[in-house]
C-alpha cells in the first residue's frame, strides 16, 4: 500500500521533450516564401514570377479546357454526347469498357461475381423464399 501512495504523490514527468512554444512575439522574423534549396536553378529564377501569378486570383481558364477536349466535335446530337465527367467518351479511351463482360474472364469470372440459381430465386423473390439450413 505504500508503494501505491509514494507512486501517486510523485508528479509524472513525460519522457518527451517538446520544443518550447512561442509566445507570439514578434522577436522572429516572418516567414517569406523562397524556394526549396534543392530545387532546379530554373524554378528558383521564376520563383517570383510564380508568387505573382499565384497571388493574383484563380487561374482556372473553361475556354482553353474546351479546345483541348479531343472529343469536341465528335457527338452529332444533342446532349451530351454519352460523354464521361472528364469529356471524354467511354469508346474514345481503349482501357475503357462498358460492361464487366468485355474485360478478360478472369476479372469477371469469380465466385463474388457469379450467381447461382438459389441467390437468384432469392433475389427475385425478395428474400421471402430463402431457406438456410
Amino acid at each position: 500500500m505504500l508503494r501505491t501512495i509514494v507512486r501517486r504523490a510523485r508528479v509524472h514527468q513525460p519522457m518527451i521533450k517538446f520544443p518550447e512554444r512561442h509566445n507570439g512575439s514578434s522577436s522572429s522574423e516572418p516567414h517569406t516564401p523562397h524556394p526549396h534549396p534543392a530545387a532546379p536553378k530554373e524554378v528558383a529564377k521564376s520563383f517570383d514570377h510564380f508568387q505573382e501569378v499565384f497571388k493574383s486570383g484563380p487561374h482556372f481558364d473553361p475556354s482553353k479546357v474546351e479546345q483541348s477536349s479531343p472529343s469536341q466535335g465528335k457527338s452529332g446530337g444533342g446532349g451530351d454526347g454519352g460523354k464521361t465527367k472528364g469529356g471524354l467518351m467511354a469508346s474514345d479511351n481503349p482501357e475503357a469498357v462498358d460492361d464487366v463482360t468485355q474485360l478478360p474472364a478472369r476479372f469477371w469470372k469469380t465466385p463474388a461475381l457469379e450467381w447461382e440459381e438459389k441467390e437468384m430465386e432469392a433475389v427475385m423473390s425478395g428474400g421471402a423464399t430463402l431457406v438456410q439450413k
